[in-house]
């Protein structure tokens, strides 16, 4: 038998109420990345930022692990031009480009972000001569921030 709280959180499921505050409009990213010529991998972290900027923060006084999405859409990061040639020759996941992604959650929790985030600054600096992993880390920090932010808020 279910304790009463959870008979009313399963009761908010079958009903779909978190359907009622879905956004119905993604970012448009696709035009900002080509303005600014942006990497695959800084795309990636912009699609990231600008996810998080677009949630509406959700608490419902049930919830002991809270976080709803309100925008459920994953906008994409290239045109369909860009995409057909990095997808050229590649097998991409039944998903398309949100595959499988296996965060090391344990280390994240324990650490915490800012804890990750510093490490990522000190790692930036020491490999400052090395474009790839300069680009990398300041896209692992820009979307450490982004979920900062979003805690906040």
């Amino acid at each position: 038998m279910l304790s009463e709280r959870l008979e009313r959180m399963r009761g908010q499921v079958r009903d779909r109420c978190q359907a009622r505050l879905r956004q119905p409009v993604a970012p448009n990213l696709i035009a900002e990345c080509e303005a600014e010529s942006l990497s695959w991998t800084r795309r990636a972290a912009r699609l990231v930022r600008r996810m998080c900027e677009a949630q509406r923060p959700v608490l419902d006084p049930d919830q002991r692990i809270v976080f709803t999405r309100t925008v459920c859409k994953v906008p994409p990061i290239h045109g369909p031009e860009d995409w057909r040639k990095l997808c050229e020759g590649r097998t991409l996941h039944e998903l398309g480009p949100i595959s499988n992604v296996c965060a090391d959650w344990g280390m994240a929790i324990s650490e915490g972000l800012l804890s990750r985030r510093e490490t990522a600054m000190a790692t930036r600096a020491r490999l400052r001569d090395d474009p790839q992993a300069v680009e990398f880390l300041d896209a692992a920090v820009e979307t450490i921030d982004a979920v900062l932010d979003l805690a906040k808020r």
